[in-house]
């Protein structure tokens, strides 16, 4: 079963979010505990023992002791503000900006017929009376107390609040960037480290299930990465194997001139038979020649421009043109099966592909029988998709079991027992067409199958993806 795909972005934007909750959720859990032990530190406090150490501080350090304490007090109770009021022009002893609320309940209070006497020591002052202080310089003042006035956002306002509020940010989004990065970036270092390895030592090494099966961008990035590598290396495997066949191949005729060209010299009745070999020998040099660089045209047919084409129409021109060459063997050649079908490739590329496996089987077979090419099309499950199916069946000796795997490779020339002055590079540019658009071709001996009564020949077999014609 596959699995759904985590793209970078998904995975990138879970973690930003993750780790703007986190910083929230901390946050809010630091404000709260703050705010509650704030007004917790006024639990069982008493406003008279604070009043009698206003009044101390007055006495001994006058309006400078009245601040000091002051500042001592709010700083030790969080959720407790003082303000110290001068009775002639209302004003805080700080010069602090007062409320209207505060400047109101002044007013009112000083409108009271009724005062608090001085001489009440026995601790019944509450919060929201509003004792005087007498300093020696003959000013009044009266101490009005605002117990638990400060809400949850004011706690963000205290002077160190934002350095916690940056600690807790910095705490909860660096493992999370750290694991993040180590997520996209250790795939990154490994496929660098692999591109080294494949650079400087030529090693073939997978990448790793590890990290081929990833379900993101960078898992694909890791199986692009394998493939890319096992084909390069089947690239230069196949390059070194045609090297060796290519110089084995050209020294045969290239001996062969040279010997004619020791013969000529000696200018002997012979001659002109030395010449008409040399000439022979050229012509096929320049033919293997021209079927190598073909070869090498068709392992790669990226730049190649497919196109719709009419399978039944090509087969129909091939089978003509072989028909024509078959007339002087006693052979017939007889196209049968689908009458409408439609592949994607190039057609020229296509008509070489059918061309040469009809000219095998043409020189193949055996006088005064068929050739049968069928086409059919069948479901492909391992591939998993429709394909049109071309068996073109001769009646020929056929090809010994052992070497049927190797019969599509480079210069392999099968044995038998009719004379071939092949190079053996067709049905391998064969191969390499019909794979460039995504089919394949195989072959197999007709004697293999149930129905043939002992039958010899040889099929191949050309398998193409089924296109859907466009309508215009």
């Amino acid at each position: 079963m596959l699995k759904r795909p985590i793209t970078l972005f998904l995975r990138i934007f879970i973690s930003f979010w993750l780790a703007v909750a986190l910083i929230l959720i901390f946050g809010a859990a630091l404000t709260t505990w703050l705010y509650a032990s704030r007004h917790h530190s006024l639990d069982n406090v008493q406003v008279l023992p604070l009043i009698t150490e206003a009044r101390q501080a007055a006495q001994n350090d006058g309006e400078d002791g009245l601040k000091k304490w002051r500042r001592e007090k709010e700083n030790y109770y969080g959720a407790l503000q003082i303000f110290l009021i001068d009775n002639e022009n209302l004003q805080d002893l700080e010069k602090r900006e007062l409320s209207t609320r505060l400047v109101e309940m002044l007013k009112v209070y000083r409108g009271l017929t009724y005062e608090k006497p001085e001489y009440d020591i026995d601790g019944r002052w509450g919060w929201w009376d509003m004792p005087k202080i007498n300093i020696s310089n003959g000013k009044t003042y009266t101490i009005i107390f605002q117990p638990f006035d400060n809400s949850r956002l004011e706690i963000i306002a205290l002077p160190y609040m934002p350095y916690f509020l940056l600690l807790i940010s910095i705490l909860i989004s660096t493992p999370i960037c750290w694991i993040l990065a180590r997520y996209i970036s250790t795939p990154v270092r490994h496929l660098q480290e692999q591109a080294r390895m494949l650079v400087e030592v030529g090693e073939n090494t997978p990448v790793g299930e590890k990290f081929t099966s990833r379900s993101d961008e960078l898992g694909g990035l890791a199986r692009d990465f394998d493939h890319m590598v096992n084909r390069i290396h089947t690239l230069l495997a196949a390059k070194e194997e045609l090297l060796r066949n290519v110089s084995h191949e050209l020294r045969s005729p290239l001996a062969r001139i040279d010997l004619a060209l020791e013969l000529a010299r000696r200018k002997d009745q012979h001659m002109d038979l030395q010449l008409e070999r040399i000439e022979q020998e050229s012509a096929k040099l320049n033919s293997l020649i021209g079927e190598i660089i073909e070869l090498s045209k068709s392992v790669d047919q990226s730049s190649s421009k497919h196109h719709q084409i009419d399978l039944i129409a090509l087969l129909e021109l091939v089978v003509d043109d072989a028909n024509f060459e078959a007339q002087q063997y006693d052979t017939q050649v007889i196209l049968q099966g689908a009458k409408n079908a439609f592949v994607q490739g190039d057609e020229n590329e296509l008509r070489k592909v059918f061309d040469n496996i009809l000219r095998n089987a043409v020189s193949f077979t055996a006088p005064s029988t068929t050739i049968d090419v069928t086409i059919r099309q069948s479901s492909e499950q391992r591939k998993n998709g429709d394909y049109w199916v071309i068996d073109i069946a001769d009646h020929g000796p056929g090809v010994r079991e052992k070497e049927l795997p190797q019969l599509f490779d480079p210069f392999f020339k099968a044995a038998s027992n009719i004379p071939r002055n092949s190079s053996g590079l067709g049905l391998s540019i064969s191969a390499n067409i019909v794979a460039a658009c995504k089919g394949w071709i195989t072959a197999r001996n007709r004697s293999n199958q149930a129905d043939t009564e002992n039958k010899t020949g040889l099929i191949v077999t050309v398998v193409l993806p089924v296109l859907t014609p466009d309508i215009h």
